[in-house]
């Protein structure tokens, strides 16, 4: 069975900043490693920004 990481951010209203915590967290994943997801997903009047990624 395969190993995932599973990070989310949110953000009242802020969806450059959720889009920058992603771009954040996807530098940070190491060359190798498959991202299975990603994506940013609008709730009420907040973002929800998901990565999903092998470990």
């Amino acid at each position: 069975m395969a190993a995932y990481s599973v990070t989310t951010y949110s953000n009242k209203g802020a969806y450059d900043a959720v889009l920058a915590a992603l771009e954040t967290e996807l530098e940070t994943v190491n060359d190798g490693k498959t991202i299975r997801y990603v994506d940013i997903i609008p709730r009420g009047n907040e973002f929800v920004g998901i990565l999903i990624y092998d470990t």
